[in-house]
């Protein structure tokens, strides 16, 4: 029996054939849904084309997506517990929306783009906006085999970790209980780098760093070979490379070795613990016309400059130059100061104030003191000494240095002293009485000590013989009672002056003139204006 079909029906069948011509085109390779009548685009095998609607993934909830029996890799699905796409590749992992979905950890990728290959762009408008922010939150306790880092940058050739801010700072770092920021430059040896490069065009810091314990900065060169300085700071500016301020006592008793300082110690302390440091603790330099350093206090010392090894010869402070001005100059402006402009002291073996002038011109000065901008005193290039006011000394007589015979420990002072005969340029004690070799006394503390020797020669093994001034002397009653005004000669007594007699004095037998009193019947010792004739 023949089925017949109404030409509604065929209408019908005729019509959707036209609809599906017109909205799928199929060839060999791909297929296109309502492109009018185009072909798919030839890199895709299924080309959906609409301006009002959009494609709709397979949507399942999380247990059913995980349900999902050995799923291909490139399955995607949308997922109605989360609210987020899903792809599988491996495992599941989400396409985050951008509205403050995380990255799935761990993360790990590379590009060969020559431009940014990740960038991350923070513009909320907060002071505590951060745009990158790593941080390990485990505390490890015991034996770690390195250091935890919050954040890692490693780069052959360019900037490992590069910061840049128009008005706050371009890298951060903070760290508890290590290190805020750590910079390492390598590679092969000898390799030119910097481990850590701040810059900063505005008025803010290229790099603050701050901490409440530990070091803020700490700057070292490990390579015993690296002739170079652990730190280079130069200004191209007017103010300092370095500026490190005091401005409280918020911790007293504690030296804290940071950039700002608010402790009682330095505002800078540098120490080289190596005992075999041949090197210098700091080096200042200025090739202008200001100082190379300059120091300044209110209350304190402007410089403290000391040695607390006492097997240490080297003075506490060296200065030295090569131009006509000195070699040191120390100044007080505050009028009310009563300190002194320059305070040196040593508890070791060397000088504590050493100066020195590689010119032998005796014009140049070795050392000058100045009021009001006049020298007072100086010391010239060879030694010698002028002081425009005279000298005052706790001494009260002139001495001169001499050999004696016989063995010095015989000798002290208040011994009346007279040319050895058997010896050049030597004394011995009196033994006979009214001798005309007298010479004078052994000083008890000369004013002024006279020598042929140089200032470095040792003259432990002379005695000062005092030749002119107020000297105690050893004397007796051989001569009879002294008076105030007698004159002195020698006695029979070896060392010992008497009274002399004016009827049997001859020239160069006089000693001096008694400025005491003396009538007791052992030897004793007076005070004698000693001038002898």
């Amino acid at each position: 029996m023949k089925s017949i079909i109404s030409i509604a029906a065929i209408s019908r069948i005729v019509l959707v054939a036209a609809l599906i011509f017109l909205t799928i085109v199929i060839n060999a390779q791909n297929i296109a849904i309502n492109t009018n009548g185009a072909n798919a685009d030839n890199s895709a095998m299924l080309d959906v084309s609409s301006t009002s609607k959009g494609f709709l993934a397979p949507r399942m909830t999380t247990v059913q997506r995980t349900g999902i029996s050995t799923p291909a890799n490139g399955l995607l699905v949308f997922d109605t517990d989360t609210k987020t796409y899903w792809y599988f590749s491996i495992t599941w992992k989400e396409i985050t929306n951008g509205g403050g979905a995380s990255f799935t950890l761990p993360y790990i990728g590379s590009n060969a783009d020559p431009n940014k290959v990740f960038s991350i762009t923070n513009t909320g408008f907060s002071s505590s906006r951060v745009a990158i922010h790593g941080k390990g939150s485990n505390v490890f306790t015991g034996l770690i085999a390195g250091n935890p880092i919050g954040v890692w940058g490693e780069e052959d050739q360019g900037f490992g970790v590069s910061g840049t801010s128009i008005g706050s700072r371009g890298v951060y770092g903070y760290s508890q209980n290590n290190i805020g920021v750590y910079g390492k430059s390598g590679g092969t040896s000898g390799a030119a780098g910097a481990g850590g490069y701040f810059e900063n065009s505005n008025s803010g810091a290229g790099l603050y760093a701050t901490s409440n314990l530990g070091l803020a900065a700490k700057f070292e060169i490990q390579n015993p070979a690296n002739n170079y300085p652990v730190v280079v700071i130069a200004t191209k500016g007017s103010n300092a490379g370095v500026h490190i301020t005091s401005d409280s006592a918020d911790f007293p008793g504690q030296n804290l070795i940071n950039g700002l300082q608010r402790g009682t110690g330095g505002g800078l302390s540098i120490s080289l613990t190596n005992e075999n440091t041949v090197g210098n603790g700091a080096e200042l330099y200025n090739y202008g016309s200001g100082d190379g350093v300059r120091a300044f206090s209110k209350k304190g010392y402007a410089g403290f400059f000391y040695t607390n090894n006492a097997s240490n010869n080297n003075p506490a402070l060296y200065a030295s130059t090569s131009g006509s001005g000195s070699s040191a100059s120390f100044a007080i402006i505050n009028n009310s100061n009563s300190s002194p402009a320059l305070a040196v002291s040593t508890s070791g073996t060397g000088a504590a104030l050493s100066a020195n002038v590689s010119n032998p011109n005796p014009v140049n000065s070795i050392a000058s003191f100045k009021r009001n901008g006049f020298n007072v005193a100086r010391i010239d290039g060879t030694g010698k000494g002028f002081f425009n006011g005279g000298t005052q000394n706790s001494g009260a007589d002139l001495a001169e240095a001499f050999d004696v015979t016989g063995n010095r420990k015989d000798y002290e002072a208040g011994d009346v002293l007279i040319i050895a005969v058997d010896k050049d340029r030597a004394v011995e004690k009196s033994s006979a009485p009214y001798s005309t070799l007298v010479a004078g006394v052994y000083a008890t503390k000369p004013g002024v000590l006279l020598t042929e020797e140089d200032i470095e020669t040792n003259i432990a093994d002379k005695v000062p013989m005092g030749v002119v001034g107020v000297i105690p002397t050893k004397v007796c009653l051989e001569g009879g009672e002294i008076k105030r005004g007698d004159l002195l000669v020698t006695s029979s007594i070896p060392g010992v002056a008497m009274k002399a007699d004016i009827e049997k004095i001859k020239p160069g037998q006089v000693i001096g003139k008694a400025l005491a009193n003396f009538n007791s019947s052992t030897i004793g010792k007076i005070k004698v204006l000693v001038n002898v004739k």
